[in-house]
């Protein structure tokens, strides 16, 4: 079970309409979401997960928001867990296989 520094996460924040945001390393303060590498062996991806309140606004990507109590990135807990096996809809409605099976939790800077 890999920690969040394992994965290479950040703390982001200053989300903007663009999608783009600004990384702000282990700074929790004002952060709004997470970034992080997939805990998975075989995937390359990065995660990204939304705080609950934290002033995004709801047509940022992903659409959920997670309750996130911590300080940093040692003792960060999330929930709910985070389901990334869930097919895909295209814009055209057409369901596709997940390219990613990940579906865990992050409990005291820990991804399970």
């Amino acid at each position: 079970m890999p920690a969040l520094r394992d994965l290479d996460a950040t703390f982001i924040g200053q989300y903007k309409p663009s999608g783009s945001w600004h990384e702000q390393g282990d700074q929790r303060a004002g952060a709004q979401g997470l970034l992080f590498r997939c805990p998975l062996p075989a995937c390359s991806h990065s995660i990204v997960v939304w705080f609950a309140d934290a002033g995004v606004p709801p047509e940022a990507s992903p659409k959920y928001r997670w309750q996130a109590p911590g300080n940093s990135l040692a003792d960060l807990t999330r929930s709910p867990s985070i389901n990334l096996d869930v097919p895909y809809v295209d814009p055209k409605g057409v369901s596709h296989p997940p390219s990613c099976r990940w579906h865990g939790f992050v409990q005291n800077g820990v991804a399970k």
